[in-house]
């Protein structure tokens, strides 16, 4: 009996057909937070723009750098691009074949929601601290 549930185990699950689900929410989802943590989080930085250019008695060009170093470090180095944005759009279609378009859209707005709801946030804690 333990043999069969090993032979089931240690077989690769090949779909003949997309499953159009499923698990395939799970990993929308998960997409959805990964732009949120990786992306979104970089492009909100641009809230302490013109306090660093305050602090630093620095001109815009200058403090531009920093925030192109971490998009840059992010996607080159593969923190934020190769080892979380291509395997979860990869796996993504996988699980989707008829909506893989607009489920792939919808998990990348991740990105903008991000912008939206942590800019006002950071605001607001910047102001308060």
């Amino acid at each position: 009996m333990t043999q069969n549930k090993l032979k089931l185990c240690s077989k690769a699950n090949v779909y003949t057909e997309v499953p159009d689900g499923g698990w395939g929410w799970a990993v929308a989802v998960s997409f959805f937070f990964v732009e949120v943590f990786t992306y979104g989080i970089i492009k909100t930085f641009g809230v302490f723009f013109n306090d660093l250019m305050d602090s630093f008695n620095e001109s815009n060009s200058r403090i531009s750098w920093i925030i192109s170093i971490c998009v840059f470090v992010l996607t080159f180095s593969g923190l934020g691009y190769c080892f979380s944005f291509l395997p979860t759009v990869t796996i993504l279609s996988q699980y989707f074949g008829k909506r893989r378009s607009i489920v792939t859209a919808v998990a990348s707005t991740g990105e903008c929601f991000a912008v939206f709801a942590f800019a006002p946030a950071i605001m607001a804690l910047k102001e308060r601290i």
